[in-house]
């Protein structure tokens, strides 16, 4: 940016480690020394205030007046007439909470000794973000106004707090300017519009703050005004720093000034002259603004640098507002410009980025410029035509390594080579989980004692499931690791499948070695209770361990088995009544059911003499539910029934897997036909229906519930801030029957809260209900269309058997879409992509279902164009 660097008149260093802003600078005779000597005030945001009086070139020890740590964080210090005796000079700081006024004293002889003197202070309710000061309304004396975060602005006449009001629409506090000349208060609001307070407006204003829309009330001597901005201007970018002047955009006594060398406006018959001499100067992020006493823009000019300061100055001080004025401005590279209007005089380059300027004379010299940085460099420094050494210089040619060249682009494509492969390398330093799971269920007290590296099943709830009251089994989990070396703290989660509840499901190891030849063992207690819970969505459960390496990244490892069905289920007396039936036919004679389901026999208590009848065996589970099978005496066909459709769905799944294994075993001989189970009846569709019918009803039902819910949580919250203005009133006013409202109100929340509960609960029972009835439905469609593992894994995909629902969407939305996109892709007429459209296309969110029809037509579509012979794996991997 700049040909030139500044020479180094006098430089300090304040502090280490310590952080300054825009604000932490002040200049001034702070101890008001005979001969009007500058002192430079500075103060970090670690709460250490210092006074500086260079005296003459190179820094001196006696040149540091002062330095005391305030014990709190400085936001920004000024110099000026803040006391109400004597008219001293003296020294505000303002911190988060606080606003102190010192005053700098003088001891001793030739060594003078320099103390501060708390003159007073000013507690604050909000935090502050800045300050400024000035004669407000012709005061004799300074008055200091402080801006919060909040947009609050506390006026202060010395020891008295004169006034608080409140900005409107403000969102952040942004940069704070008073103009002398309007007695008027400038600021730049989060619309990036620069803002006009008069300060008798502000003074006679109400102090309470009005939302957007809300009208104060009215009425004789009780009526209150509304903080009014005088004008406002919108920039277009956020303000750094305001500023006013005198006679800075049209110097040669021209009203006219121009934007980038076009003219913006003019004095055109020279009404006013006086007010075209008034400049309010806006830095801002991109843009030097120069608007009117009205807010016009007089001047403006593009930045193609990131200013981080400005300071105005006078060119003869003593010829009072009719001097000329020059504009410094900072970027954040450390460049400080100097300018006379829009016309760039000079550049110069500091070493370090200022965040705060000022002019001051020191030594008998005038016009040094004072910088501050943020990491605490002072410096005073004059322009210079030395320049700078840290210029980046042309390009230097050297000679080529053309081997170096070859192996870095081996290298290169190698990284590249890595990064695009689809199969990526396993790591080898990985945590590895097996899972034993018995066959039978425990026995007797369960007991969790282990050897060798066993862990303690430690925190078993007492008697959710003890004695006779539930199933139990104990797997056993055992954890290593391949890598070197030892991980810590390893979590090990286990997600069980309802209605098994997991007596811990969550286990810490803190140390595992790697390489150990004996793993860690946790035993895992699954048990079920008698006499409750739902139909069994699943029958698998996981086990998952999450760790980090000694690199710091993180891992997962995760191993999925299934339980045993004598866990959910046991053997009971046979049973005739059924509302639901599925019959499976087969090209085998049947095998007996008693060895087919051996183990689940001889765990159930009387299982044995059950299933002795003939070939048919009846299973019940803990929900009470039974489910029937029925061999045929005569042909390879079973029926399975119950009163249940959702229940049919696991033992018929254990049917089809334990026939597989019995006869793939006997298979032998090569012209012998392979095992084929088939479903030859219609799809139970109706029942499945019904089904997704109930799950919806209770879907809005709970939706409805939790709209009253809400209703009656915002009307009880809208009573309670009423209530909390009549409290807060000075004239006590009758409470209009709000305690009444409130107490009615409170009740109906709690009425509306068990009804909550009891629709949750009811809600879950439906989620688990239709999981089960679409693996139903699932398996069925597989039978009936004899699809391979891969086609069932795609259709699982796209009507999947998890059910999951929140307020706005649910299973219904979601496996409408999928089922939406199946239809016109594999499932399409012509065999092709059906492209876009549907529910999901163009990003539009899923719209909320309130009747089942259109998803009922979907699946019945896919299940026809299935049996029209289309396939789901087809020009799939």
């Amino acid at each position: 940016m700049s040909l030139f660097k500044t020479r180094e008149w006098w430089t300090a260093t304040c502090g280490t480690g310590e952080e300054f802003d825009h604000g932490c600078l002040a200049m001034g005779n702070l101890d008001e020394a005979p001969d009007g000597g500058v002192k430079i005030v500075t103060g970090s945001f670690s709460g250490l205030v210092r006074v500086h009086a260079p005296k003459d070139r190179d820094y001196k020890v006696d040149d540091l007046v002062l330095e005391m740590d305030l014990k709190v964080p400085i936001i920004q210090v000024e110099v000026g007439r803040f006391v109400s005796h004597a008219g001293k000079t003296s020294l505000a700081v303002l911190h988060p909470r606080k606003l102190a006024v010192y005053t700098l004293a003088t001891t001793g002889g030739a060594s003078a000794y320099h103390q501060l003197s708390l003159e007073y202070e000013h507690r604050l309710e909000h935090t502050a973000s800045n300050m400024v000061f000035g004669q407000f309304g012709g005061a004799p004396a300074d008055i200091i106004c402080v801006q919060s975060m909040d947009g609050q602005l506390c006026v202060f006449e010395q020891e008295t707090l004169a006034f608080a009001r409140y900005l409107p629409n403000f969102l952040i506090p942004g940069p704070l300017a008073y103009c002398r000349q309007m007695d008027a208060l400038l600021t730049c609001n989060s619309c990036f519009e620069v803002e006009c307070y008069k300060y008798q407006v502000l003074a006679s204003s109400s102090a309470d703050r009005l939302r957007d829309g809300e009208r104060s009330e009215s009425g004789g001597l009780t009526a209150t005004k509304k903080v009014q901005v005088d004008w406002k201007l919108c920039m277009g970018e956020a303000a750094v720093q305001i500023a006013t002047t005198m006679n800075f955009s049209a110097p040669n006594g021209s009203g006219a000034a121009e934007t980038n060398g076009q003219r913006v406006g003019g004095n055109g018959g020279g009404t006013n002259a006086n007010a075209s001499k008034l400049d309010i100067i806006v830095l801002a992020e991109r843009t030097l603004f120069v608007l009117s006493e009205s807010g016009h823009i007089k001047c403006q000019k593009k930045l193609d640098y990131l200013p981080t300061a400005c300071h105005v100055f006078p060119m003869h001080p003593e010829m009072g507002d009719a001097s000329p004025a020059h504009l410094l401005v900072a970027d954040s590279t450390g460049s400080v410009m100097v300018y006379k209007g829009l016309q760039l005089l000079w550049a110069s380059k500091f070493e370090e980025p200022p965040v705060a300027l000022s002019i001051a004379r020191f030594g008998g010299v005038g016009g040094l410029i004072v910088g501050l940085a943020d990491t605490g460099a002072l410096g005073v420094s004059y322009l210079g035509t030395e320049p700078p050494v840290n210029v980046v210089g042309g390009f230097e040619g050297k000679e080529l390594d053309y081997e170096e060249m070859d192996d870095e682009h081996r290298r290169l494509l190698g990284i590249i080579r890595e990064s695009t492969s689809e199969t990526k390398a396993e790591p080898v330093d990985v945590v590895q989980i097996r899972v034993q799971v018995p066959t039978s269920l425990d026995s007797g007290a369960r007991s969790s004692t282990g050897r060798g590296g066993e862990m303690m099943n430690a925190g078993a709830d007492e008697g959710g499931g003890a004695g006779g009251s539930a199933k139990t089994l104990t797997m056993r989990v055992f954890v290593s690791f391949t890598g070197a070396g030892t991980l810590e703290n390893v979590q090990i989660s286990v997600a069980a499948p309802a209605p098994v509840r997991c007596q811990q499901d969550s286990f810490v190891v803190p140390a595992l070695d790697g390489g150990a030849d004996t793993p860690v063992i946790i035993p895992i207690t699954l048990s079920t209770p008698r006499g409750g819970g739902c139909i069994p969505a699943n029958h698998t459960v996981c086990i998952m361990a999450g760790y980090t390496t000694r690199s710091g990244e993180p891992r997962s490892a995760t191993c999925e088995v299934q339980l045993p069905l004598a866990l959910f289920c046991t053997v009971v007396a046979p049973t005739k009544n059924a509302s639901h039936k599925v019959t499976l036919d087969t090209n085998r004679m049947p095998p007996q059911l008693t060895g087919l389901f051996e183990e689940v026999v001889t765990q159930s208590p009387g299982g044995a003499e059950h299933a002795a009848a003939g070939n048919v065996i009846t299973f019940q589970y803990s929900s009470g539910v039974d489910v029937t099978i029925i061999v045929s005496k005569n042909a390879g066909r079973f029926r399975l029934q119950s009163s249940r459709f959702e229940a049919i769905w696991l033992i018929l799944r254990e049917l089809v897997t334990r026939l597989h294994t019995y006869f793939d075993a006997e298979d032998a001989g090569p012209d012998q036909e392979p095992f084929k189970i088939s479903f030859q009846e219609a799809l139970p569709l109706q029942d499945f229906f019904g089904i997704v019918d109930t799950h919806l009803a209770v879907r809005l039902q709970h939706a409805s519930h939790a709209t009253r819910l809400a209703s009656r949580a915002h009307q009880f919250r809208a009573i309670q801030k009423r209530l909390l203005m009549r409290f807060k009133d000075k004239n006590p006013v009758p409470l209009a029957h709000l305690d009444s409202l409130l107490e009615g109100t409170f009740h109906q929340i709690n009425q509306e809260a068990s009804s909550m509960e009891t629709i949750q609960a009811t809600l879950t029972e439906a989620q688990c209900t239709l999981a089960a009835a679409v693996q139903m439905i699932l398996l069925l469609i597989q039978l009936r269309f004899d699809m391979d593992e891969a086609g069932a894994r795609v259709l699982r995909a796209y009507i999947a058997p998890v059910v999951q629902d929140t307020l706005e969407q649910g299973w219904e939305e979601w496996t409408d879409a999928s089922v939406t996109i199946l239809l016109k892709t594999l499932l399409a007429k012509n065999g092709k992509d059906g492209g876009g459209g549907g529910p999901v296309s163009g990003g539009q969110p899923l719209v909320p279902l309130t009747d089942t029809s259109k998803l009922k037509k979907h699946i019945s579509v896919v299940c026809e164009r299935l049996a029209r012979g289309g396939s789901l794996t087809s020009g799939s991997d």
